[in-house]
């Protein structure tokens, strides 16, 4: 079960969405928002040369953490093996 900061057992991973064991697209949406936000709590900003954070998906959890990562300032990629839309 992940703490409700999507902290995994690895430092600097979070999980969210269906990795986390919701499945459901609101839930999905939910925890990418709160996964981004508990990043952003943690104020640990990453130099000028990397990102603070990377989001590996882009379905409705990494399109979340997309879009607060880019509401908060943070620098962030997502990338995705699919195409979007």
């Amino acid at each position: 079960m992940l703490p409700p900061t999507f902290d995994a057992n690895i430092p600097c991973l979070f999980i969210a969405g269906w990795l986390g064991g919701m499945g459901l697209i609101a839930n999905a949406l939910i925890q990418g928002v709160q996964a981004i936000e508990g990043i952003a709590k943690k104020n640990q900003r990453a130099p000028a040369t990397r990102l603070d954070v990377l989001i590996v998906g882009a379905g409705p959890a990494g399109m979340a953490a997309s879009l607060t990562a880019k509401s908060l300032n943070l620098t962030y990629r997502t990338i995705e093996q699919e195409s979007l839309g």
